[in-house]
């Protein structure tokens, strides 16, 4: 069995039935847009500051060694909205048994990562979501030598086509963060509630009763 369907099947047994992996190239590519995101005048001093921080480590990776040419993103669904901890060493010992290197690598704009490899869309709220899971997940992120693919790869953040038309978290938010004006939402307007925009999506996928 070739390492690749090994890595396959040992990330599905942890419940890593979705991710992507691409270049690391790619990846270093991505400061020009965000740099444009981070000048536009109305985006909050906060926000500004989360994106120069991303920038900051995307540049630090040319200082890793060369073995690492891709960034895999897996994705695992949370279960009652709960990080599961063992996430990232699940993910490394796939990496190790099915014989790649592998580096968990933090401080990278992982939802912007993870709609920009096609694992995942960003809704109107800016929360993400995978198609057959929702928006209920955990993301980890690792530096490997794991083949690339960057056949889906998009130059610009997708919105789900679902947000065409749909205002039902905008109308939800209490505070106004929301607007189809922009693709952000406003960050001092939002208060972090996590709820009403949230729980209010479609693409908000609910667990079982009793999951």
């Amino acid at each position: 069995m070739e390492k690749i369907e090994i890595l396959r099947k040992l990330l599905e047994k942890n419940g890593y039935t979705k991710w992507s992996c691409v270049s690391i190239e790619k990846v270093k590519a991505m400061p020009g847009d965000m740099w444009a995101l981070h000048n536009k005048a109305d985006v909050h001093e906060r926000q500004k500051a989360d994106i120069a921080h991303s920038i900051k480590m995307i540049g630090r990776l040319s200082e890793e060694p060369k073995k690492y040419i891709s960034v895999l993103i897996a994705v695992l669904p949370c279960k009652d909205g709960d990080e599961r901890k063992n996430g990232n060493v699940n993910v490394k010992n796939a990496l190790k048994e099915a014989g790649f290197a592998s580096k968990l690598y933090t401080g990278l704009p992982i939802k912007r990562l993870a709609v920009l490899s096609g694992l995942s869309e960003y809704g109107r709220n800016n929360v993400t979501s995978v198609r057959g899971i929702g928006s209920r997940i955990q993301y980890t992120v690792f530096l490997t030598d794991v083949p690339f693919d960057d056949s889906n790869w998009q130059e610009n953040p997708v919105i789900a086509q679902e947000c065409g038309e749909c205002d039902i978290c905008i109308n939800a938010c209490p505070k106004g963060a929301i607007s189809k004006e922009r693709f952000l939402i406003y960050r001092e307007k939002c208060k972090g509630c996590k709820t009403e925009c949230y729980w209010s999506c479609p693409l908000t996928i609910r667990p079982a009763q009793g999951a």
